[in-house]
């Protein structure tokens, strides 16, 4: 029988969100045990001692060794060296406390269990579940991943794919989607190369703000919850970004603070979000020079595109070049707009053209 454990990363700020996240995991999964990586003295001073109830904590010297983390916490922001630590638990937990684990951002709310999702580990070597980004959005998945890195299901075949993610977020954990980097999640993309992945297409599962519009959820008298379509919620991502207004956000809120009770954590910083900024960098964080950046970058692909269409424009001889203009730029939106809102795009572009 495999031997399953969930995983979850915590330092000042987020300590609320891992209490609750292990409150809720011992009402729903009462038979599988919690491993919390604990980034700084304060957050693991919260979670030792709770031993018996099926929690293992970890701190950060642990998962990386006294050097790496030294050279981490130079060069690193508290929330770049979580993201980055995520394959580090994943290792330590597969070598020290189960066969298999599924990683977990503290800021979930199970509403159910997941057998099923667990139940995958007898035939795969990782699960993961798809970012969900429309086609028409294709750009997101270059920008931000083929993958939501809320929920990552990894056994020990995967190991050796672990420790080159783990690598590659030691070198490389920050946001900076002109160079395909986001933080650990757009790595995940190569995970589809291991053999025996499963993906996730259950859209109950890591529901975050991005896909409610879509699901449009509701509440059934028997207190479920499911979509529109009858897909029953199972797991809510609280994400910073959640609609504070939402039912499911306050359930998780108020489960964070019933686990910081149980475990007898009064600090105000627990539920704040991490990190107290140097001057120099509130500065360059007001300046927006990272998305200024990135947005000039962007901008040289699609120079380098405008000047090739723009040379074929100009040397293609078949048609006028009055008419090349004209079908080549500004029809060409109006045929783009057809085919995106018909199902039929042949009979669009027929229409249009008539």
């Amino acid at each position: 029988m495999i031997r399953v454990a969930f995983a979850t990363l915590a330092s000042t700020g987020y300590v609320a969100h891992a209490a609750g996240l292990h409150l809720n995991l011992r009402r729903v999964h009462p038979e599988i045990p919690l491993v919390v990586g604990a980034l700084d003295a304060g957050t693991r001073a919260a979670f030792v001692g709770h031993e018996s109830e099926g929690l293992h904590c970890v701190d950060a010297v642990s998962l990386w060794g006294a050097e790496c983390w030294d050279n981490m916490r130079c060069r690193m922001t508290r929330p770049e060296r979580a993201f980055a630590s995520k394959p580090a638990l994943a290792e330590w937990t597969l070598l020290n406390v189960a066969d298999a684990v599924v990683l977990l951002d503290s800021d979930l709310l199970f509403l159910d269990r997941v057998d099923d999702l667990l139940a995958r580990f007898g035939e795969h070597s990782a699960i993961l579940v798809p970012g969900r980004h429309p086609i028409r959005d294709w750009s997101k998945a270059h920008r931000f991943g083929l993958f939501s890195a809320g929920i990552i299901g990894l056994s020990r075949a995967a190991l050796p794919a672990v420790r080159s993610w783990k690598a590659l977020c030691f070198d490389n954990c920050t946001a900076m989607p002109m160079t395909g980097h986001y933080y650990e999640q757009t790595y995940l993309d190569a995970f589809v190369n291991l053999p025996g992945v499963s993906l996730v297409h259950d859209d109950g599962i890591n529901v975050s703000q991005t896909i409610l519009r879509r699901l449009a959820p509701h509440e059934r008298p028997d207190g479920r919850w499911q979509s529109a379509d009858g897909v029953r919620l199972r797991v809510f991502h609280a994400s910073r970004s959640s609609d504070t207004a939402f039912p499911l956000y306050q359930a998780k809120m108020r489960l964070n603070d019933e686990g910081l009770a149980h475990l007898g954590v009064s600090d105000r910083r627990s539920r704040s979000h991490p990190g107290r900024q140097s001057l120099v960098g509130r500065l360059v964080r007001h300046m927006h020079l990272g998305a200024a950046l990135d947005r000039l970058a962007r901008w040289v692909p699609r120079a380098a595109r405008w000047s090739m269409e723009s040379w074929r424009l100009l040397t293609v001889a078949e048609r006028p070049l009055g008419e090349r203009l004209f079908h080549a730029r500004a029809n060409k939106r109006r045929l783009v707009c057809a085919l995106e809102h018909s199902a039929d795009s042949k009979d669009a572009l027929l229409e249009v053209q008539n």
